[in-house]
């Protein structure tokens, strides 16, 4: 039986083990994000189960994106201490 499923064979709801394939990580990384409300997940009983649509959503929101490299911020406009400063200022003024 092949576990690698294609994106468009997937259920819309996983189980524990069926989403940590799907990420490519171990099932007690889901349970310790469950335990901080870090991930989004539905119970129907004692099932824990995961709405894919939903799961896919949390992963576009918790995605970082890029930006310069740290080695970089020494440079004055990637310093992110002025930025948030700049960002303050602004902020301050407008109201």
């Amino acid at each position: 039986m092949d576990t690698q499923l294609e994106y468009e064979d997937k259920p819309e709801v996983l189980s524990l083990p069926e989403l940590a394939a799907y990420l490519g990580v171990s099932p007690t990384l889901l349970r310790r994000l469950m335990r901080i409300r870090k991930l989004p997940y539905t119970k129907i009983g004692r099932r824990v189960v995961f709405y894919l649509p939903v799961i896919r959503d949390w992963l576009e929101r918790n995605t970082v994106q890029p930006g310069p490299h740290p080695s970089d911020w020494h440079r004055k406009k990637y310093d992110p201490v002025q930025l948030l400063v700049k960002k303050y200022t602004k902020s301050q003024t407008k109201g």
